[in-house]
């Protein structure tokens, strides 16, 4: 169409309250639906009818009834404008979806994340997911860095809002192979143990359970000083799992490795009530439905995970 739109419809507007009064049979009920006054309604119908040349609406017997011209005009507006929602529609859904950056502790997400993440994906379905990797117990301050983040510590983070997920609990564990050499490992003797290569993490600045933290809450003597300490969670169980020493589990991340026997539990839970994972995330009104929904998937898997005895000791 060559001819300008604009002129050939100067008011747009009236022409959705015209649809309005002509779909609902009154311009009262077009006025609830459009927050309007009716006399407002009345000015708008009357411009499109002033745009038409004739009427469009006639009354019969208290009723309002539409127009042969009404009719056909309506056909006319709902289909235009019918098409011009399917492709809007069309356009938003082909459009950039929004992203939500997702930050995991290591240990968090290969050991137990990745394996839900199509579940998470469907919690998310609206949105696009960054999911990023951080060692630190400390939730970035910049909101426009994370929106959500599953991280291990104590808590509180400032200007964020948490929610526990699991408290923290660890048991040591070790390689069937690595207990077929040793029957006083396998039964789980303090003595046995504190001899035995225990694969130690490399606590830094971090707040999470030691070896050392684990023989005080036993009442037990301390361990050797380690002489090899590693950076990364996943690859303390890398190490259990090839049966080169005793690792400390935490729940839940093991918990799939024990239920199928690739480690084997050689000693009590320890459980640290101050310590745990949380899900944190953004404090504001945009994020805060979505921090409730994956909230509430995370704490439903989680106590689906495989069970495990009681911790036996608190610190």
């Amino acid at each position: 169409m060559s001819k300008s739109l604009r002129r050939a419809i100067p008011n747009a507007n009236a022409l959705l309250v015209f649809e309005s009064a002509a779909r609902l049979g009154g311009f009262t009920r077009a006025a609830e639906e459009l927050g309007v006054s009716q006399p407002s309604v009345t000015h708008h119908v009357r411009t499109v009818e002033a745009m038409a040349g004739q009427p469009l609406f006639e009354r019969r017997n208290n009723r309002l009834i539409l127009t042969e011209a009404g009719r056909r005009l309506l056909a006319s507006v709902q289909q235009g404008f019918g098409e011009v929602a399917e492709a809007l529609d069309a356009l938003k859904a082909a459009g950039p979806r929004p992203r939500l950056t997702l930050t995991v502790h290591p240990g968090f997400a290969q050991h137990w994340l990745i394996r839900r993440f199509d579940a998470l994906r469907q919690v998310l379905g609206g949105y696009d997911i960054r999911l990023a990797i951080a060692d630190s117990p400390d939730a970035p301050t910049d909101p426009t860095e994370v929106d959500l983040a599953i991280l291990v510590g104590r808590g509180p983070w400032a200007g964020r809002r948490a929610h526990r997920l699991v408290t923290e609990t660890v048991e040591p564990v070790a390689a069937p192979a690595l207990l077929a050499a040793d029957a006083r490992l396998a039964a789980g003797d303090p003595t046995a143990l504190r001899a035995a290569p225990l694969l130690h993490m490399d606590q830094g600045d971090e707040p999470w359970m030691t070896w050392a933290d684990w023989f005080r809450a036993r009442g037990l003597p301390k361990p050797p000083a380690p002489r090899v300490l590693y950076n990364n969670y996943p690859l303390v169980l890398q190490e259990a799992l090839a049966g080169r020493g005793v690792a400390l589990a935490w729940r839940p991340l093991a918990d799939e490795l024990l239920a199928t026997g690739a480690l084997a539990r050689i000693g009590p839970a320890v459980e640290n009530p101050a310590m745990g994972y949380h899900l944190v995330w953004r404090n504001d009104a945009e994020t805060q439905p979505v921090a409730e929904a994956v909230c509430d998937w995370l704490l439903a898997a989680l106590s689906e995970r495989s069970p495990a005895p009681a911790a036996d000791r608190t610190l």
